[in-house]
């Protein structure tokens, strides 16, 4: 039988509370979890820093509806979204859309290796072609770019296409 600690933290808990005297064991169990997840809590609770925000109904709204397309909390798509902002990174609208596009990439890699196992291509082409599609495009779900670098990027691809995307630009109407 485990020797019980007297005069810890749990058992003044169960003591003042009175369940060592008048409860069962199940009630006696019940109450040490209870006391256990309060203290993690408050370990927790210290271990971070809390920012309280002051948000008009209509601000709360806005939040609101963001969360619920990102399926997440207001808490979370907050949290998230300012440490996005800070560090110029987005926010994956879906996870679970990102996780579908991850089994897709592995459904492919699957098939690919079967061709490369029947001769069909040659196994490095093979591993290559898959690699670089998957860093593509798990890059581009992670990190899309921004309209600007794209708009950046495609005139100095074809710096042709400047003069076509002014002309775009100028006949949106204001």
């Amino acid at each position: 039988m485990k020797k019980v600690k007297t005069g810890t933290g749990v058992w003044l808990y169960l003591e003042q509370s009175g369940v060592l005297e008048h409860g069962t064991s199940e009630e006696i169990e019940a109450a040490r979890k209870a006391y256990w997840k309060e203290v993690r809590k408050k370990w927790k609770q210290e271990k971070r820093t809390a920012i309280t925000l002051l948000l008009s109904d209509e601000e709360y709204k806005v939040i609101g509806r963001a969360a619920k397309k990102h399926h997440r909390s207001p808490t979370a798509i907050t949290k998230q979204a300012a440490l996005s902002y800070i560090t110029t990174e987005f926010i994956v609208p879906d996870t679970a859309a990102l996780q579908e596009i991850r089994l897709l990439l592995a459904r492919t890699y699957l098939t690919l290796q079967t061709l490369t196992e029947n001769c069909d291509i040659a196994p490095e082409l093979g591993v290559y072609v898959l690699q670089r599609l998957e860093q593509q495009v798990l890059q581009h779900l992670e990190h899309p770019v921004t309209v600007e670098m794209y708009i950046r990027q495609t005139i100095a691809g074809n710096p042709s296409s400047k003069e076509r995307l002014l002309q775009i630009i100028q006949s949106i109407p204001v």
